[in-house]
């Protein structure tokens, strides 16, 4: 019994997709193109669900930079009220430890992190900090 066969150019126009882009995950994955009965270029029903699955991840959330001013602690002691420039009002920032009671009047680096939950900020420190993962 024969393989299903998903064309390539199927996958593209259904995704959008540039050719070099889904050949780079075609091939990051490790899957074997071969040409159909059209000679088009095909892939298994199977592997061709794993690229679309691959194409449909979202996308690692976008990080930006701003300079804040520290404004009064929170009731939360990991957090700190500041203003951010570019932004109304006072927003709370998520702070290290080490540097409780030691922001208020200062300016520093915080990061605005936008994903679907909303927006957050906090303090550079974490960015700098290897293995630390998203509160």
């Amino acid at each position: 019994m024969a393989t299903k066969e998903v064309k390539t150019i199927d996958i593209m126009r259904e995704h959008g997709v540039k050719r070099a882009e889904l050949y780079d995950i075609i091939d990051k994955l490790g899957i074997k193109k071969f040409k159909g009965e059209d000679k088009t270029w095909c892939i298994s029903a199977e592997d061709a669900e794993v690229v679309e699955a691959e194409l449909n991840m979202p996308e690692p959330f976008q990080v930006m930079h701003y300079q804040a001013r520290g404004i009064k602690p929170c009731n939360n002691k990991r957090f700190f009220y500041c203003t951010v420039k570019g932004f109304e009002g006072k927003w709370p920032v998520l702070i290290p430890r080490k540097l409780q009671g030691r922001l208020l009047g200062k300016e520093f680096t915080v990061e605005k992190i936008e994903d679907e939950t909303g927006i957050t900020f906090r303090h550079s420190f974490f960015s700098e900090r290897e293995g630390y993962e998203r509160c």
